[in-house]
């Protein structure tokens, strides 16, 4: 059996054939899906597929290139969102591929901060 460990099958690429799609992939010996959110928009829109496939579950968090969107109202309704049953992971981790001279000023504020997120939403003190 084969745990796909990484999928974005809310991504809109997947609009047309998603319910078509996601059943077949018991067929081909898949037998679980971790869907990663990448944005808080995208936390629900994994959630509500965990929901209605069995084998699908979630994991919730935002990508490095979207912590901008990160404030406190957020970190507690992401929080929450951990809480869920079929949210088993904080993520997306997401590999920040920038030019090191991005990594000076206000980028480094934002990367520094997701690098925080986790133990946030976890509910401990960074």
């Amino acid at each position: 059996m084969i745990f796909e460990s990484h999928a974005h099958y809310d991504d809109e690429a997947f609009d047309t054939d998603r319910d078509e799609l996601l059943p077949r992939l018991r067929q081909q010996g898949i037998g679980y899906v971790m869907n990663i959110s990448s944005d808080i928009s995208s936390v629900s829109a994994c959630i509500a597929l965990a929901e209605k496939y069995p084998f699908v579950y979630a994991a919730a968090g935002i990508h490095p290139d979207d912590t901008g969107e990160l404030n406190e109202d957020n970190f507690e309704w992401l929080k929450k969102q951990c809480g869920h049953k079929k949210v088993l992971a904080v993520g997306e981790i997401g590999l920040f591929f920038a030019e090191p001279a991005a990594w000076l000023g206000a980028d480094v504020v934002l990367v520094l901060s997701y690098f925080f997120v986790s133990r946030r939403v976890l509910g401990r003190d960074a």
